[in-house]
């Protein structure tokens, strides 16, 4: 199981790195919604901080309402030195108390379709990333003009295997 959390977090990473040259500025905003312990957004940090493959500067918000996990967040940030922002709120109240829109925005296993959309309507300024199973396909036909009208369109599909299952990162972007 750990290997796949890894192996799915590097993934996200390499994905990443093609995805940011589409935006043409010098520090990028990225927010995790429903981050859970930091994933993929931690390993994703440490690996910008290892590998440095990308050129701009990524200012990293986790986003995360449960209290007990917020202290693991901490905790991990504080260990391994690095450097993220944590908000401790679920969606709609940060949301509420914002209204800011985000670079790059993941939000993963938190929200089911059609909510998912309404999700990044609010949050993208740029790119979202939507990971999927095998039926991606389907979903997207079914939420096609919910995506249309939440102004988002398809920009890339990633498809990808862990542990002998298939697994789909789908980026959209903003129009």
């Amino acid at each position: 199981m750990y290997n796949a959390i890894i192996v799915d977090s590097f993934t996200q990473y390499s994905i990443l790195e093609k995805i940011v040259q589409n935006i043409k500025k010098n520090e990028i905003e990225l927010i995790d919604i429903g981050t859970g312990l930091g994933l993929p957004s931690i390993p994703i940090i440490i690996a910008t901080k290892i590998i440095n493959n990308i050129p701009q500067t990524i200012k990293f918000h986790l986003l995360e309402p449960k209290q007990k996990k917020v202290k693991f967040l901490e905790e991990t940030r504080k260990n391994l030195n690095l450097d993220f922002i944590i908000h401790n709120a679920d969606e709609k109240f940060f949301y509420s108390k914002n209204k800011k829109k985000f670079d790059i925005v993941f939000c993963r296993a938190v929200f089911t379709p059609p909510k998912i959309f309404d999700i990044f309507k609010k949050y993208c300024s740029h790119f979202a990333f939507w990971q999927y199973s095998e039926n991606y396909q389907e979903i997207l036909n079914k939420y096609n003009n919910k995506i249309k009208q939440n102004g988002l369109e398809i920009f890339a599909i990633f498809e990808y295997n862990i542990s002998a299952k298939k697994s789909y990162t789908i980026i959209l972007k903003k129009t």
